[in-house]
């Protein structure tokens, strides 16, 4: 049931294949996006798994197209690993050739591309969202471990991905801390409907 995800914020699924998951399980993932979830799913192997879904197909903010494969990956090192990978060589290739989902946005006026990659001189949405009820669908068009190999951390990418605070800094930083109650107390009234409360409480 998807009241048993209320606790979560964010599932991210990576390497996804819908073939993996019962029905009542997926419509509970569904309704759990719908209520206010975000999901973020990762696949490229088994995208068209999720596309021939009868219940995440239609929720995906693209078309899924056949599986390519690349060692160049620009767009994604320069705006979602915060331009470094794990070599310390920006701009250099994957060791190994990444399997990618050959995307293509949907217009359906809903949809929108977060991240285009141009892979075999053909642009390729790589990371693709729309909203789904109060929730989000986040499409990734490979598999994490696959994209993130090359980064130092994962933080970056999920910061901007998912919409995440990141740590503060400068000036966001601060070490007084400020009570907040009084304020709030005043400007509701609480004190005085408390009191007028507990005036009553005592009279019964």
């Amino acid at each position: 049931r998807w009241i048993g995800l209320e606790l979560a914020d964010c599932i991210v699924w990576d390497e996804a294949d819908a073939t993996a998951l019962t029905r009542p399980q997926t419509i509970a993932l569904v309704e759990w996006v719908k209520h206010g979830g975000k999901l973020l799913i990762a696949s490229a192997k088994a995208a068209d798994t999720l596309a021939k879904s009868e219940l995440l197909g239609p929720l995906l903010p693209v078309d899924v197209g056949p599986v390519v494969s690349t060692t160049d990956l620009p767009n994604m090192e320069a705006h979602l690993l915060g331009g470094s990978s794990a070599t310390g060589k920006q701009g250099s290739d994957y060791a190994v050739p990444v399997p990618v989902a050959r995307c293509t946005p949907r217009q359906d006026g809903n949809a929108r591309s977060m991240l285009t990659e141009t892979i075999e001189g053909a642009d390729t949405v790589l990371i693709s969202e729309r909203p789904v009820g109060r929730g989000r669908l986040i499409f990734v068009a490979g598999a994490l471990r696959d994209l993130l190999s090359r980064s130092e951390s994962p933080v970056p990418f999920f910061n901007k991905v998912l919409g995440l605070r990141g740590a503060p800094t400068g000036q966001e930083q601060h070490s007084d801390s400020q009570v907040l109650f009084p304020a709030v107390q005043d400007a509701v009234g609480f004190a005085g409907i408390g009191g007028a409360y507990m005036v009553v409480a005592f009279l019964f």
